[in-house]
């Protein structure tokens, strides 16, 4: 498993930067398949990952680590904790490949 600090995340058909407090980028195998996974907390507009966990359509999303680390990815919303807002955890996961550049 590899884990990164997330730097900076985008909506990439509007281009809308998600501010966050924290965030992690991990790349681990499960059952042989390759799994990524995003997890953010304290993200300021929670209510767009929401949306997207309700009407269970992916989030299409550009993001960088702070190692210089950048991908595009169409991911699932996994989780959107929003009982406090200004202490929730949003978590997005795919199995598809990532474009990395």
């Amino acid at each position: 498993m590899a884990a990164y600090e997330l730097r900076k995340l985008q909506m990439t058909k509007s281009g809308e930067n998600i501010d966050f407090a924290s965030g992690s980028f991990l790349e681990k195998e499960l059952d042989g398949n390759q799994q990524y996974e995003l997890v953010m907390k304290n993200v300021q507009r929670y209510e767009l990952f929401l949306d997207n966990l309700e009407s269970e359509e992916p989030v299409h999303v550009t993001f960088e680590t702070f190692d210089g680390k950048k991908g595009r990815a169409d991911m699932t919303v996994r989780t959107v904790n929003r009982e406090d807002p200004k202490d929730n955890i949003v978590e997005l996961e795919t199995t598809h490949p990532i474009e990395f550049g």
